[in-house]
C-alpha cells in the first residue's frame, strides 16, 4: 500500500497540496478509480448532513478495500456518451468550515469499529469555501460498518458489500494496531553554581510517552520502544560515562489489551550552551519507534522547539518549549 494516495494521484502529500494544485489537477477530465473518489458540493436546504454521510460512506468503503483519496469539493461530474462519469473544470467547494478534530470525531462515532483516522486537510479556495481531502489507509482491522452497513469499492464507486465479501473480510488475518504518542516538557534547569558536579548548566527535558492498542479483541504482547534524538543524552553527564542519544525498552509490557495505554518516561539532558545562539532556540528532533510481537512497528518523528530566556550574565535562566509538531511516518 502506498504511503500517500495524494502523492500517488496528485504528485504531492496531502500536507503539501495547495488550492492551485487542485485547480490544475481538474483542468483535464478525471475519472474515479478503486483508490480515488470525487464528491462535488451543491448546497441545498438542510442537506448538509446527507453530504456528510456520503463522505463517511466513501471513507468506510476505502477502509474495507485498499484505501484511497477522497476529494470533497471536486467539480460537478459530467456523464459522457459511453456512460462513464468524469470530473473537470471549476471546483465546487464546500460552504461549511470543518476542523480536523470535528470531522475525525464524527468518523470515530459513525464508523464501527474505530479505525486509525484518515489524514485530513482543508484547503480554502475562496473566502468561506473549502475543499476537503481525506487520505485513507487500508484498514488492518476491517470490516467496518457505516449506518449498520458494510461498504467497499467496486468499479470505482462506494457500494454496499455483498455477503460473500463481508464473509471474506471477517476471515482475513488480523493483527493488533498500535498508536503511540510522545510529549516533552521542561523538567529542570540545573545551574552549575548550584551543583558543582556538572561541568556546565544543563536543561533536563522530560519525554513522556504512551502506546495504545486500538484493535478490538486482539491483544498484543512484548511491547517495545526505541527513542533517538539529535541533541542531548539520556545518561547523566555528571556520571562521566558514555553519552547516549538512544534509549530503548524491549520488555515494556508483556500483554497489551485494547484501550489501556502503557506509559513510559525518560529524562534527556541537553547542554544549556546549545541554546545560546542568534535566536536562542534549538530544534530538537526525537524519533520514536514502537511495536509488539504481533503488530507492525510504527515510527514517528517529533520536532520540539526549545526557546531560552537569558539572564543578565548571558547564561540561560529559563527554557520554554515554544512549539512542537509531530509527523507520523509508517515503516516501509
Amino acid at each position: 500500500m502506498p504511503t500517500s494516495y495524494a502523492q500517488t494521484h496528485l504528485g504531492k502529500t496531502i500536507d503539501q497540496l495547495e488550492a492551485q494544485d487542485l485547480i490544475d489537477f481538474f483542468i483535464v477530465e478525471r475519472e474515479e478509480s478503486l483508490t480515488l473518489e470525487f464528491k462535488s458540493f451543491c448546497q441545498r436546504e438542510n442537506d448538509i448532513s446527507l453530504k456528510e454521510k456520503g463522505v463517511m460512506r466513501a471513507i468506510c468503503a476505502f477502509l474495507n478495500s485498499s484505501g484511497g483519496l477522497l476529494i470533497w469539493g471536486a467539480p460537478i461530474e459530467v456523464r459522457r456518451d459511453k456512460g462513464y462519469k468524469v470530473c473537470a473544470g471549476p471546483l465546487s467547494p464546500v460552504e461549511k468550515r470543518y476542523s480536523k478534530d470535528e470531522f475525525i470525531s464524527k468518523l470515530s462515532t459513525k464508523i464501527i469499529p474505530f479505525a486509525s483516522p484518515a489524514l485530513f486537510r482543508s484547503i480554502e479556495i475562496e473566502e468561506g469555501k473549502y475543499v476537503y481531502l481525506f487520505d485513507v489507509p487500508e484498514s488492518e482491522v476491517k470490516p467496518h460498518q457505516f449506518d449498520d452497513r458494510y461498504f467497499i469499492r467496486l468499479d470505482g464507486q462506494s457500494k454496499a458489500a455483498p455477503h460473500y465479501v463481508i464473509d471474506a473480510l471477517f476471515k482475513q488475518f488480523k493483527r493488533p494496531i498500535l498508536h503511540a504518542n510522545l510529549k516533552a516538557t521542561v523538567y529542570n534547569l540545573i545551574k552549575r553554581k548550584w551543583n558543582p558536579s556538572y561541568a556546565e548548566d544543563l536543561i533536563v527535558i522530560a519525554l513522556e510517552g504512551s502506546i495504545t492498542n486500538l484493535s478490538e479483541a486482539i491483544n498484543d504482547k512484548n511491547i517495545f520502544y526505541i527513542i533517538r534524538t539529535d541533541f542531548g543524552s539520556f545518561t547523566d553527564p555528571a556520571s562521566r560515562g558514555d553519552q547516549l542519544r538512544e534509549a530503548f525498552d524491549d520488555s515494556l509490557k508483556l500483554i497489551l489489551p485494547i484501550g489501556i495505554p502503557v506509559e513510559f518516561s525518560l529524562k534527556l539532558h541537553i547542554r544549556a550552551g546549545e541554546l545560546i545562539n542568534i535566536t536562542n532556540t534549538l530544534m530538537l528532533t526525537v524519533n520514536l519507534t514502537a511495536g509488539g510481537e504481533l503488530s507492525a512497528p510504527i515510527k514517528q518523528t517529533y520536532i520540539f522547539y526549545l526557546q531560552a530566556i537569558l539572564d543578565n550574565d548571558g547564561t540561560v535562566g529559563k527554557v520554554n518549549i515554544a512549539y512542537s509538531r509531530d509527523n507520523p511516518l509508517p515503516l516501509e
